[in-house]
């Protein structure tokens, strides 16, 4: 069996005062004795974007798998980040992390945090979004942003960007 690394401490750790946050809904007593729910509070969680360097695939999965349990009836939802490297950390593709997660865990919504638009052709994007959330049933939740690291969209321009942009 291998000893969990200090990454994967950090997440579970993450994870159980997450879990200590089970709030569902709220609610508050008025004077004339009547309780009025508050809005709901939803959690989601932020899995690891993908085994930390010398973790096996299999304690990797069992790992994250072992974080779905934990979350089961407490949370609603997961995210995967989009990125296409991190320095040197080991990165699973984003897109296809969370169909393979989300086809596994029908009962959480999903979503990336957050999807790069320079990483797709904006029609492609739509079309890949607005297939996973009709095959999904709705349950797919769109965030995008402009891609804050450079290290992560440096690669996807292109020469000819490079000339158009300047």
């Amino acid at each position: 069996m291998e000893r969990p690394s200090d990454c994967t401490s950090q997440m579970m750790t993450a994870l159980f005062c997450a879990l200590a946050l089970q709030l569902k809904y709220l609610t508050i007593t008025l004077p004339d004795k009547e309780v009025y729910p508050m809005t709901c509070i939803q959690f989601g969680w932020s899995l690891p974007s993908g085994p930390p360097e010398g973790m096996s695939r299999n304690a990797y999965m069992e790992g994250v798998q072992k974080g779905f349990e934990l979350i089961k009836g407490h949370f609603d939802s997961f995210w995967f980040v989009d990125h296409l490297q991190s320095d040197n950390d080991p990165l699973l593709a984003g897109w296809t992390a969370l169909t393979y997660f989300a086809a596994l865990h029908p009962e959480l919504t999903f979503g990336h945090v957050v999807l790069c638009q320079s990483f797709r052709n904006p029609a492609l994007l739509a079309k890949m979004a607005t297939t996973a959330q009709f095959l999904s049933g709705g349950r797919f939740i769109l965030g995008i942003g402009a891609g804050w690291k450079r290290t992560s969209t440096e690669p996807t321009v292109t020469t000819s960007h490079r000339l158009v942009l300047g």
